[in-house]
């Protein structure tokens, strides 16, 4: 139930880093899938258009159009907070765009909808790309004298390291029983 008696915030965000890390979890090591994806969905007097790159870079960029605070019991600042959370889970790139329209829940439900088809196309397997990875980034590995589960300075200092021999050398895997460091590799990629 999240937080709800506070507001939504929580739980729509959690939802989509769920969803993401899922998402994810699913793909392993993504070898073999499309990698991007993208929709374009009509709904009535509104269009909206989704692209999704799985390329291991977490990035957001959501523009819905929407002029109200609220549709349904959707607080619609959250839309935003979702395709973020997912972004993040799956270490993906997500871009939302309304290019118009009239109704603010044509407009949302428009995002949702391409956002689902676009998933699908970068998810989906082709067997020219079976044995190749779509991207290598983020799979670089800390040296064997760090600890395996590094702190945030090793981390900035490796990353500092990396950084100054131009090259992007800074992310291994975190311990997935360790939920603790999530958010230390969050911050590191900001």
């Amino acid at each position: 139930t999240g937080d709800l008696d506070v507001d939504q915030h929580h739980t729509v965000e959690d939802l989509g880093i769920a969803l993401g890390e899922a998402v994810a979890k699913a793909l392993g090591d993504r070898k073999g899938i499309n990698r991007a994806g993208y929709f374009v969905m009509p709904m009535d007097e509104t269009l909206a258009v989704v692209a999704i790159d799985l390329g291991g870079r977490p990035h957001t960029v959501v523009d819905t159009k929407v002029k109200v605070r609220v549709v349904g019991d959707l607080q619609t600042e959250l839309v935003h907070d979702f395709f973020e959370g997912f972004a993040i889970g799956a270490r993906a790139n997500v871009h939302v765009k309304v290019m118009y329209g009239r109704s603010n829940h044509h407009k949302i439900e428009a995002s949702f909808k391409a956002f689902a088809r676009a998933l699908r196309v970068a998810c989906a397997k082709d067997k020219r790309l079976a044995k190749m990875l779509p991207s290598t980034k983020g799979k670089a590995k800390l040296n064997s004298s760090m600890a395996h589960r590094p702190n945030m300075a090793q981390l900035k200092v490796k990353r500092l390291y990396s950084l100054s021999r131009n090259s992007l050398a800074i992310s291994s895997t975190p311990n997935n029983k360790d939920v603790s460091h999530a958010s230390q590799w969050l911050a590191l990629l900001k």
